[in-house]
């Protein structure tokens, strides 16, 4: 089909960009299908040390003082929950504390029972008073968890006995489960003295206690973490494997390369880059390659966020112009090989809250020109840019220079841009300071990512309420009265099924107001040596079994 006047260039840098689409593997599974090419038995067995190459180095290891995924990644190995989020996101099983847990008659306390075989690694047991302080770490503000508003609707937890708490709720609604279990429980007995203030750096934050799966050998900065198997966890015999080393390898090409030639057993989502996901996929179905490649839909979103509070991004009919501008379609064809959607709205595809039937705001750079020219926006130079009252439609746009998608996509949005009369100049950074200087409200125009959440209302509150522009979040001031009076009802709801009409009228409020061009939801890609076992992978993530993880004996290395 023939581009429209005015595309061209901007369709033209795209197909120069293009590559066959593929068509999206399967979620899920632990590497045992029928296609693999040895006979080794499919037995978990002890020993062998599997490597997992992450881009990213964790700041810290001490949970509720960290912000990026590689931290939460390393603390998953080495800490646990009271429950464990199933795979239809909406139920729970047990993990720190048994199954046995109880609801009041009012549905306003939630009883839980801890195991009596859980210990921390220096040998210390864990108890109620582990989960009462773990609680009061959560909400204090001086820590600044991320996720601190999971907690603000849980008003105690009240010590019952040794092995037993209670959360108290202010009231009763549908997440009141998910708001009490979250959170990894920590050793108030080596943390308590610690101020609060001083959380994040503490020295526990780089030699943790913990009570997971694996406990830290060693850390050497900028190299490696290496983890070990804890012999006293409680669900035994697992952990099956000896060693998990975590490699930091900030190179795509580089973890690519590793992974193909064995010396790196896994790569996870999003750090594969997708072009070498497709081929790393047809080289295992052809029988070239042994790294299998996973692929569901996932929990992340690309997005460029707008800053409500500059005046070239005030009207939301100049948001959705820069929108229509865009062919978003386009770019997930040429640059994500099928393993990503073109989506909109504030609350994620794999929830039971989304409204599937809400079209995206479709590519239309004609309608993106006429709101554009309705807000006062014409060339009245001929210079072929925008301008009005004298300055011109010009802007920098944010990001992090880490994640190679984006670094892609800009090129073809920059393009698209350009052809409508808007000039877009990028500033890149590595993620930690893209982070900083966007939470300073440094950032005119931000394209970054969000990890959903799997609460609905939590999300809403957090990133998209009015109150939240107060925080790190909501970075593009968004605020909306009547999409905060409808989070407000629908939080309070019991039944999920009665809040899912609200939370569709939200995704579609939000939406209208444009305050962000939603790029792609992402599909979870990631990519194992056939080698490792056991492993299950699913839209919950990539690290949710690593206990039953295990190599078998004839493919045992003693790693790096």
């Amino acid at each position: 089909m023939r581009a429209r006047a005015g595309e061209q260039r901007g369709l033209d840098i795209v197909a120069r960009l293009l590559a066959a689409a593929c068509v999206c593997a399967g979620c899920g599974g632990d590497g045992s299908d029928a296609r693999r090419r040895d006979a080794t038995p499919n037995v978990p067995v002890h020993g062998g040390t599997a490597v997992i190459a992450m881009g990213q180095e964790p700041e810290s290891l001490i949970p509720y003082g960290i912000r990026s995924q590689a931290a939460t990644r390393v603390q998953s190995f080495l800490f646990g929950m009271l429950a464990n989020t199933n795979e239809d996101l909406v139920s729970f099983g047990p993990w720190l504390a048994r199954d046995d847990w109880e609801w009041s008659d009012d549905r306003k306390q939630l009883t839980m029972h801890l195991r009596d075989d859980v210990y921390w690694t220096d040998g210390v047991q864990v108890t109620a008073e582990d989960v009462r302080f773990s609680w009061e770490v959560a909400r204090d503000s001086l820590v600044g968890w991320r996720s601190a508003h999971w907690k603000r609707r849980v008003v105690d937890c009240e010590i019952v006995d040794r092995f037993t708490v209670r959360f108290h709720f202010d009231d009763v609604f549908f997440e009141q489960f998910r708001f009490a279990k979250e959170g990894f429980i920590v050793p108030k007995h080596l943390l308590a003295e610690v101020p609060r203030e001083q959380w994040r750096t503490c020295d526990f934050a780089r030699q943790p206690i913990g009570c997971g799966p694996f406990k830290l050998q060693s850390w050497e900065p900028g190299q490696r973490i290496v983890l070990v198997r804890n012999d006293n966890y409680f669900d035994k015999p697992k952990p099956y494997l000896e060693r998990v080393v975590i490699e930091f390898v900030p190179e795509p090409s580089t973890r690519v390369g590793r992974l193909r030639a064995g010396s790196v057993d896994l790569v996870a989502a999003p750090e594969l880059p997708l072009r070498d996901a497709a081929e790393l996929r047809d080289a295992y179905e052809e029988g070239r390659g042994v790294v299998k490649v996973f692929s569901c839909r996932g929990r992340g979103y690309d997005f460029i966020g707008y800053n409500a509070r500059d005046p070239l991004f005030a009207s939301a009919a100049v948001r959705e112009a820069l929108t229509r501008a865009i062919d978003r379609q386009q770019i997930v064809d040429a640059l994500c090989f099928g393993f990503a959607e073109v989506f909109e709205g504030p609350i994620a595809p794999i929830l039971w809250a989304y409204d599937p039937s809400l079209p995206p705001t479709p590519h239309d750079p004609e309608g993106a020109k006429r709101l554009l020219a309705q807000e006062g926006w014409s060339d009245s130079d001929g210079d072929g840019w925008l301008d009005k009252n004298g300055e011109r439609f010009e802007f920098r746009m944010m990001t992090n220079n880490d994640n190679a998608l984006r670094m892609q996509a800009i090129v073809p949005v920059q393009a698209y841009w350009r052809d409508i009369g808007v000039k877009v100049e990028l500033e890149s950074y590595e993620m930690q300071t893209a982070l900083s200087l966007r939470e300073q409200g440094k950032s005119q125009a931000y394209y970054g990512g969000w990890n959903a959440g799997l609460s609905p209302a939590a999300t809403l509150e957090g990133i998209w309420s009015c109150e939240a522009r107060a925080g790190r979040w909501n970075f593009v001031h968004y605020c909306n009265p009547k999409v905060d009076s409808l989070t407000a009802v629908a939080g309070q709801v019991v039944e999920a099924a009665e809040s899912q009409p609200l939370f569709h009228e939200i995704q579609r409020l939000v939406s209208a107001d444009h305050p962000y061009t939603w790029m792609y939801y992402d599909h979870s890609v990631s990519a194992h040596n056939e080698r490792l076992r056991g492993v299950v992978i699913d839209q919950r993530g990539v690290f949710l079994n690593m206990e039953e993880w295990y190599i078998p004996t004839a493919m045992q290395t003693a790693g790096p």
